[in-house]
């Protein structure tokens, strides 16, 4: 009986506790839609407010910004220098005594870059992280060893373009006999040389959402993808200038001429043709078109100190010599200062 009567308190004193529980949970918990507040990714991230404070000299070179925009970078005396974009303060960057900086290219959507050194002969790559203030040489995943490119004592220039959806970067190295070789570094920071139809090679670039390689071949005047293993042909001509690509895998071309007034875009297909015309309505250098990510084409116009969309004829008004577009910021500088104005 006493047994009976322990298991019967023991139950309400159980069953109490639920109803309070559940009482407690529909409350305060599980209440009315009112109560809860739900936050959308894009409230949480707000990008940074960038008012440019970094000042740059005469002798610097090779200017860029990190896609948020919150570091700046420049080249001086061989020298990588980075700088915090709204103090002007520079970062703090090691190199090894006797070092030659070669290259370097901003990590798209990060603060990150990729530098390559010039070390004893070889060519080295650092990753640099400019917000967590480290730089560590990049190895192979698989056997723990550097990526190294042996040029001796030959004068080099090195150029990077990289994809981020990929993975995949490729380094061109370019001798002053006018040849030149280009370098394949994977996911896995595996590098390898890539077979190219010549050694004579203009400019290059990277499709976004493929492992395509796209180069000038300067020997014949054409345009190449490893994609395809061929040229490209824009309207039955194959004479044919790079100008970019956007993050659609769009490549963009144009004729090999002093003056354009026709581009020509599109995917690479099997056939290398198959590319849409714009006209652009005026006739100007191929040299002061610039490509954005999204697609826009771009005429910097020097004279007036705009930069035009060609698609629509939107002019954005900027001061002092125009640098490059980063991340649908104009860069520039005026009275040897940064100046970044956000387009639309």
């Amino acid at each position: 009986m006493k047994a009976s009567k322990k298991f019967i308190v023991w139950a309400l004193i159980s069953l109490t506790l639920q109803l309070s529980l559940y009482f407690y949970l529909d409350k305060f918990y599980f209440g009315a839609e009112s109560n809860i507040k739900i936050s959308e990714a894009n409230d949480i991230y707000k990008a940074p407010e960038i008012k440019p404070n970094v000042a740059i000299p005469t002798s610097a070179y090779d200017i860029s910004v990190s896609d948020d925009g919150s570091y700046t970078a420049y080249v001086q005396n061989q020298m990588v220098k980075v700088f915090d974009t709204n103090t002007g303060k520079q970062v703090t960057l090691d190199f090894t005594s006797g070092v030659q900086c070669l290259a370097y290219e901003w990590v798209p959507d990060t603060n990150r870059m990729i530098i390559a050194e010039n070390v004893s002969g070889q060519i080295r790559f650092f990753s640099y992280n400019a917000e967590k203030k480290y730089k560590e040489e990049v190895k192979d995943y698989i056997n723990g060893k550097a990526n190294t490119i042996s040029v001796g004592r030959n004068n080099v220039k090195v150029g990077m373009q990289m994809s981020v959806l990929t993975g995949v970067m490729y380094i061109k190295v370019s001798f002053v006999t006018g040849r030149a070789r280009i370098y394949r570094l994977d996911v896995n920071e595996e590098l390898t040389r890539v077979a190219t139809v010549t050694d004579q090679i203009g400019k290059f670039d990277i499709t976004s959402r493929e492992d395509d390689l796209i180069y000038e071949d300067s020997s014949s005047g054409r345009v190449r993808s490893t994609k395809i293993r061929s040229n490209l042909i824009a309207d039955g001509n194959t004479s044919l200038k790079l100008l970019g690509v956007d993050e659609n895998n769009n490549v963009y071309v144009s004729y090999r001429t002093d003056k354009i007034n026709k581009i020509f875009y599109g995917q690479v297909t099997s056939s290398g043709s198959n590319l849409k015309t714009v006209n652009l309505g005026l006739s100007c250098d191929s040299n002061n078109i610039v490509i954005s990510s999204g697609g826009n084409i771009y005429l910097v116009d020097a004279l007036n100190s705009n930069l035009v969309n060609l698609k629509n004829n939107t002019k954005y008004k900027y001061s002092g010599k125009f640098i490059g577009l980063f991340s649908d910021r104009i860069a520039s500088v005026s009275n040897n200062k940064l100046v970044l104005q956000t387009i639309d």
